[in-house]
């Protein structure tokens, strides 16, 4: 794995994308299309993923690498790794040594050995998931982890964007309303949740004594929460 400070410049193009993609998006999975093409590459994994959480199913909605699932065929939570990251409302490390069940079964069939999950909360409820799977053993980390739940932030916020952008546009009478992205409203709280960790994690780089990069990359996160705050009218604590 590479370390953090090779990743920033990685970590500055999909968040300037991510912000491009929030502003101009009309349906979460615009966004989701630039979340996963960036989790492969700065992750360096084999496949990485997004999906949303129905009642007891996910459903694949954006994919890149490989494997590659069929977009729009439900599966069962139960007995999912990704399951169990819903059901926890964590963000889990997947390793196919410590599988069991359903979960190992399907890993093995499509050569995962260990990958990551991030759930996607909006209103304080999983609508979805971010994943990221290797063919390799160990190739994730904690850190890998906290990077994957930034970009389920990144997705969670894009959604209010959305929502609030439709609450906004007129809606002329006898018009078909156009279909909703799953999942309740960003609440303002939420918002506040997730702006406040970018924010939290771009001071820890801000302050750290690594290469230059980390900190062009923190300055833009602090750039980046200020935006989103005020798109989202959302105050700091």
């Amino acid at each position: 794995m590479k370390e953090m400070h090779d990743r920033a410049p990685a970590l500055d193009v999909a968040y300037r994308e991510l912000l491009v993609a929030m502003q101009h998006a009309r349906s979460l999975y615009e966004v989701a299309d630039v979340v996963v093409r960036h989790a492969r590459r700065v992750l360096e994994a084999d496949g990485a993923s997004v999906t949303d959480v129905r009642d007891d199913v996910y459903v694949y909605r954006a994919v890149a690498g490989s494997p590659v699932p069929v977009i729009g065929d439900p599966h069962p939570l139960a007995g999912s790794f990704t399951g169990e990251a819903v059901a926890a409302g964590e963000p889990r490390l997947f390793r196919l040594a410590e599988a069991d069940g359903g979960s190992y079964a399907r890993a093995l069939a499509d050569g995962i050995k260990s990958g990551l999950v991030a759930p996607i909360i909006v209103g304080g409820k999983v609508i979805g998931t971010v994943g990221a799977t290797s063919g390799e053993e160990d190739a994730f980390d904690a850190s890998d982890l906290r990077i994957l739940s930034g970009f389920a932030a990144f997705l969670a916020i894009g959604l209010g964007l959305i929502e609030k952008a439709r609450a906004a546009a007129p809606k002329p009478e006898a018009a078909v309303a156009p279909p909703r992205d799953q999942g309740a409203p960003l609440s303002l709280g939420m918002a506040r949740m997730s702006l406040d960790t970018i924010e939290g994690a771009a001071l820890a780089l801000a302050g750290s004594e690594l290469d230059p990069h980390q900190h062009s990359l923190a300055e833009l996160l602090l750039r980046t929460t200020l935006v989103l705050r005020t798109m989202l009218g959302v105050d700091p604590n």
